[in-house]
């Protein structure tokens, strides 16, 4: 139980790094005038850099190499939450919310969606401290 709390912990860390890196980028993109939707893909991509480096090794302590299996799933993860979020983003948007508080909005949806993939689909290899095992893929 208490390393499932410190790799929530990590995984919080991780998210409000993360996080800061994307809001900053998105807003400064939105001060220059750039699109709304434009600005949101450019800040969540360079947030994806620092969230797949730093989940990998601290968060989830991955022992597969960057491998290509390993970056497709953490791709098609990060995808999924990207969808909730922009399905946020624009909903809020739609119901009268300013762009700056949709994108705030959107933020949610991708933590939770993006969390569970990450321990359950991502990187579920890991090797599980508790039990001092491999993790097989049906676990």
């Amino acid at each position: 139980m208490r390393n499932q709390i410190l790799e929530l912990v990590r995984f919080a860390l991780v998210g409000a790094a993360n996080t800061s890196a994307t809001l900053i980028v998105i807003y400064a993109l939105m001060a220059v005038k750039t699109n709304l939707y434009i600005a949101n893909f450019i800040g969540y991509a360079i947030g994806l850099l620092i969230s797949f480096t730093l989940n990998r090794r601290w968060t989830f302590r991955s022992n597969n190499a960057a491998d290509f299996a390993l970056a497709r799933r953490f791709l098609l993860a990060v995808f999924a939450a990207y969808c909730a979020n922009l399905l946020l983003v624009f909903l809020s948007v739609r119901f009268g919310l300013s762009p700056h508080i949709a994108q705030l909005a959107g933020m949610p949806a991708y933590t939770v969606c993006f969390y569970g993939l990450s321990k359950f689909y991502v990187f579920r290899h890991r090797r599980d401290s508790d039990a001092g095992m491999e993790r097989s893929p049906s676990e």
